[in-house]
């Protein structure tokens, strides 16, 4: 881990991520990239169909924030809804 003490992953996985998925990737990695942390997000083709998001930090808090904003953008690509912060994560 290079020294970090905190690692994530996540993934994202829709019909409509699937249909569209380099825009998604090219707005993934835009919105990582404002933030100061190693972060790499790939695109899984068939058969899996996945946008894979890998992050290492310092604390918890810098990389959920990254999160947190990675989702706010794929929010788009994966539901007809607007992105709107889940009450759970202010618990």
């Amino acid at each position: 881990l290079a020294g970090h003490p905190v690692f994530a992953a996540a993934w994202a996985c829709s019909p409509r991520l699937s249909a569209q998925h380099a825009d998604a990737l090219a707005a993934a990695r835009a919105t990582a990239s404002r933030f100061d942390l190693p972060c790499g997000i790939s695109w899984l083709a068939a058969p899996a169909e996945l946008l894979v998001i890998r992050a290492l930090g310092a604390s918890g808090d810098t990389v959920r924030e990254l999160f947190e904003a990675l989702w706010h953008t794929l929010r788009r690509w994966s539901s007809a809804m607007p992105p709107q912060r889940p009450r759970i994560w202010s618990t």
